[in-house]
């Protein structure tokens, strides 16, 4: 019993330092939805925690409508993100109302450059403040 609880221990003690999730490198979040003459404006913060800069990184997107269908597919080119620092962007859904819409899910990572920063290796974390849900 005393080996079974002494190897329980170590297991507890290393579980933090080689197993534990990194959290997200970049944090992408919808800061707000709002109607233009072209369609609906999403206003995006797309902040980068680590180290590395990104010189490029693009988003397929699905667009649903408030029926919880599809009505688009996109890519949302976010550009280029310094280490340690935010960016704001702005994509206009053309020809949508923004109450139209319900949720843009972020599909895949469809480029990221230099592969080799660490925000290319996970996902990014995904907050929406506006009315829509980001996912």
């Amino acid at each position: 019993m005393a080996v079974l609880m002494r190897g329980a221990a170590i297991v507890l003690a290393l579980w933090p330092a080689g197993v534990a999730a990194e959290a997200p490198a970049l944090e992408l979040a919808l800061d707000r939805a709002r109607d233009v003459a072209e369609g609906c404006a999403a206003t995006f913060v797309l902040s980068n925690r680590g180290s590395e800069a990104l010189e490029a990184l693009s988003l397929e997107a699905v667009i649903f409508d408030a029926a919880g269908r599809v009505a688009r597919l996109t890519l949302f080119d976010m550009g280029g993100v310094p280490a340690e620092a935010r960016r704001v962007r702005e994509f206009v859904i053309p020809g949508a109302a923004c109450d139209g819409l319900s949720a843009v899910l972020v599909n895949a990572v469809s480029a990221c450059a230099p592969g080799t920063a660490a925000a290319c290796a996970t996902p990014p974390a995904l907050v929406s403040r506006a009315g829509l849900v980001l996912e």
